[in-house]
């Protein structure tokens, strides 16, 4: 075999083990996406009362409970505020899990929050903040649920 007819041989050995490296190289680069129907969790079945200076909130946990990380309670004073208007928190209050707080039983979720000032009242939610910080909190309906006149008449 002359040196001419190897040249095409080696050419097409590298030209394979280039497609070869190239190939592997191919697909999406990046850290790995969450797996939104594993990973998540959503709020459900959701009360919210304004008693005696307290906030309590209750809310069933569905889908990945383990992925809940922390809550946080936002807050929107009405003292000023339009009570029909989107709901604009104005405070937020965290809260471990372990925290005297926050009571897990089960798939139920409590959270008391007994520092309010006096005599004001407030809009209020509840928020579950993933483990992975990447997907959106899940979040209650806010509280207390204003009744719309309009709609009534309707």
């Amino acid at each position: 075999m002359s040196s001419t007819s190897r040249i095409p041989a080696v050419l097409a050995a590298a030209l394979i083990l280039a497609l070869a490296l190239l190939a592997g190289a191919c697909g999406r680069k990046g850290p790995p996406s969450p797996q939104t129907g594993e990973d998540t969790f959503t709020f459900g079945n959701s009360t919210g009362t304004q008693r005696e200076g307290c906030i309590t909130v209750r809310t069933q946990i569905s889908g990945n409970r383990a992925m809940l990380d922390s809550v946080s309670l936002l807050l929107e004073d009405m003292t000023l505020a339009c009570p029909t208007c989107p709901f604009r928190p104005q405070g937020r209050v965290d809260f471990a899990l372990d925290d005297d707080r926050v009571r897990i039983r089960g798939d139920v979720i409590q959270v008391t929050w007994c520092e309010l000032s006096g005599g004001r009242e407030y809009r209020f939610r509840l928020s579950g903040n993933n483990r992975l910080s990447t997907l959106p909190p899940s979040l209650t309906p806010v509280f207390p649920v204003l009744k719309n006149s309009r709609l009534d008449q309707e």
